[in-house]
């Protein structure tokens, strides 16, 4: 049977769109999403998933080597010093005790013409006068290999204090103990040793300042860290929580663009066949 009588057929209205002026943005961008075809909008959709995807990945690249960096400057710049800063202290205090011993070694001397005096045994002095020359060079090196660093401005500080007191300890304390040492002169060294105790006691607070400043520093970049963590959490979070709710809006105005035509188109026809021949079809584009 036909569907309409006489003729008769449904009249068909177009409705262009056309921008007004003050039309929000959502509404444009869903107008020119909904230019698209169908297949189209899928690709939108799918193009929009890999760019969240890819951006989320790099900013997770990102962020585990900054984490790496933050890791590498706390051990390489913060605690290798504090090694070699113990090293020295260690190596500092090793030539105190070797004094000390050397003076504990001795035994009472006498000649016919000299008066009774005390001696230090002879093969303890000497090696005790070498162990004080390789401990200085050890501790040179160790100190070339921190002060080569790059060095904060208080820690430059610092380390100059101490470099210039250690020149003092060397040449005024250390050197006149090894040779005193190995000419046997008991009353030399014992001189030299309290001189040496005194510089000791003048560069412990220095090394120890240093040191403690590496446990602060490391804590500062700990903390830079740590800030650059939450940093690109919350973007990542943000990045996500965005492209979520742009992928959720633009599914559901393509869901909309589908269903909501195939209503009309139903609506229509239930329209017709219920004898409403003049109902209008209206078709948007």
């Amino acid at each position: 049977a036909c569907m309409f009588k006489h003729g008769e057929s449904p009249s068909v209205e177009t409705t262009p769109h056309r921008p007004r002026p003050g039309i929000p943005l959502h509404t444009l961008v869903r107008r020119a999403y909904l230019k698209y075809s169908l297949g189209k909008r899928l690709a939108i959709l799918m193009a929009l998933a890999a760019a969240v995807s890819a951006l989320l990945a790099g900013m997770g690249i990102l962020g585990l080597q900054a984490s790496n960096e933050s890791l590498h400057a706390v051990y390489e710049d913060r605690m290798v010093p504090v090694r070699e800063l113990s090293r020295i202290q260690h190596l500092m205090m090793s030539n105190r005790v070797i004094l000390q011993m050397a003076l504990s070694d001795v035994h009472l001397e006498a000649r016919p013409t000299q008066a009774a005096h005390l001696a230090m045994d002879a093969a303890t002095a000497t090696a005790s006068a070498d162990a004080i020359d390789r401990n200085i060079e050890l501790i040179s090196t160790q100190w070339l290999t921190y002060a080569s660093r790059s060095l904060t401005r208080q820690e430059g500080e610092l380390a100059a204090n101490f470099a210039r007191l250690r020149a003092r300890y060397i040449e005024q304390a250390l050197r006149p103990a090894v040779i005193a040492l190995r000419s046997n002169n008991y009353g030399a060294v014992q001189r030299t040793a309290r001189a040496a105790g005194q510089f000791f006691d003048d560069m412990a607070p220095q090394l120890e300042a240093l040191s403690l400043l590496q446990f602060d520093l490391a804590q500062a970049a700990y903390q830079t860290g740590t800030a650059r963590y939450q940093r690109t959490r919350l973007l990542s979070l943000s990045a996500l929580l965005v492209s979520m709710l742009t992928m959720t809006w633009l599914g559901v105005i393509l869901i909309r663009s589908i269903v909501r035509p195939l209503q009309r188109v139903i609506d229509t026809f239930r329209q017709i066949s219920m004898g409403r021949y003049d109902t209008p079809i209206q078709i948007e584009g």
